[in-house]
């Protein structure tokens, strides 16, 4: 089981990610497979993981395996509290609201450059997988 240092400020931190154990698999699989996803971490001050998804990492050695090299690699990996999200914010719901929208910055981008680049009128007509994924992180 994984031990993660709780974080109650944010201090002067701009770009954050929020993981949930969806993107952690997602990392842990193409990580695999021999690519290198961490590289797109290295944009982040903060990556925070909720209490309830730490619980569930822990529960799939494999995704608490993964978190826990992150973590030996230095990222910068805290754990928050659900209710402390406006503690973070200093108790101010504009601030939360910026925090929310930086954590989600990168995921529109994801999705927007998939949508240009990758997606087409016929889904069996996609380009390999190792292709586009490599091409997305050279981005």
């Amino acid at each position: 089981m994984i031990e993660i240092t709780k974080i109650t400020e944010i201090g002067d931190k701009k770009h954050i990610a929020l993981l949930d154990t969806s993107s952690v698999s997602f990392l842990q699989g193409l990580s695999i497979k021999g690519l290198q996803p961490e590289a797109i971490l290295n944009d982040y001050d903060l990556l925070l993981i909720p209490e309830w998804v730490l619980t569930e990492i822990n529960d799939a050695p494999g995704r608490a395996d993964y978190v826990q090299k992150l973590i030996d690699q230095e990222y910068p990996i805290f754990c928050i509290e659900e209710v402390s999200y406006t503690d973070l914010a200093n108790n101010e719901e504009g601030n939360l609201y910026q925090i929310v929208r930086a954590s989600t910055n990168q995921l529109g981008r994801i999705k927007s450059y998939l949508r240009r680049y990758v997606e087409k009128a016929d889904p069996l007509d996609v380009d390999a997988y190792n292709d586009w994924i490599k091409k997305l992180y050279d981005e």
